[in-house]
């Protein structure tokens, strides 16, 4: 007679702190790189700094994809013998559906945190305030605008301007975006200090320790 070995909450809090480093390492990244492109304006400098910009943001984006996916397994635990909202597999395909994925990914880091607490205290406001902060600082730092100028003679244009910036084109504008990735980056570090925190809680809890 063979019998199953029952599950049990494993707090990955290496892993976790090895996404909290890389979450913070890639915002230092990415700040250095928009400064550079605002101060140097240099095309090599800043196509150098623009790569290692990104590939630091894959590694920070696959490790924290890595974290939730042990977070999901560990939540499933916590709330046997009732089901997950979200199947693990959605851990990462969530981020990969056009246009569903401004929503998806924060439902199932929501249903990861919730399910962490054994559904007795809800993080859903703390999830959204987090997910909102990622889309407006992912949105505004790809976006543009274009400002125009022109001279006239005659009552006739005879020279136009099309200036295009981006949103970290001036100093002010910068200022303003700088704020925002270090908002969003301190939001996403305490939502995995906050799931591996009731992760860790609940494995040396009575109920689930046996």
């Amino acid at each position: 007679m063979t019998y199953e070995q029952p599950a049990v909450v494993r707090p990955n809090g290496g892993l976790a702190s090895l996404v909290q480093v890389a979450i913070g390492l890639s915002a230092v990244v990415h700040v250095g790189a928009t400064q550079s492109d605002f101060r140097v304006q240099n095309p090599v400098v800043t196509m150098v700094f623009m790569a290692v910009d990104a590939l630091v943001l894959a590694g920070a984006a696959g490790l924290f994809i890595a974290w939730l996916w042990q977070a999901w397994g560990n939540a499933e635990v916590i709330v046997a013998p009732r089901k997950m909202r979200w199947q693990r597999g959605w851990t990462i395909g969530s981020w990969f559906v056009p246009l569903a994925n401004f929503v998806l990914p924060a439902l199932v880091v929501a249903n990861v945190a919730d399910a962490s607490s054994g559904w007795r205290r809800s993080s859903r406001r703390f999830v959204t305030l987090w997910w909102l902060l990622f889309l407006i600082t992912e949105i505004a730092g790809h976006g543009y605008f274009n400002t125009y100028s022109w001279v006239t003679r005659g009552g006739e244009i005879v020279e136009y301007h099309v200036q295009r910036y981006t949103l970290h084109s001036t100093l002010s504008l910068w200022i303003v975006m700088t704020v925002l990735e270090a908002a969003t980056t301190v939001m996403a570090i305490l939502l995995v200090r906050r799931i591996t925190a009731m992760q860790t809680a609940a494995a040396t809890a009575p109920s689930t320790a046996t």
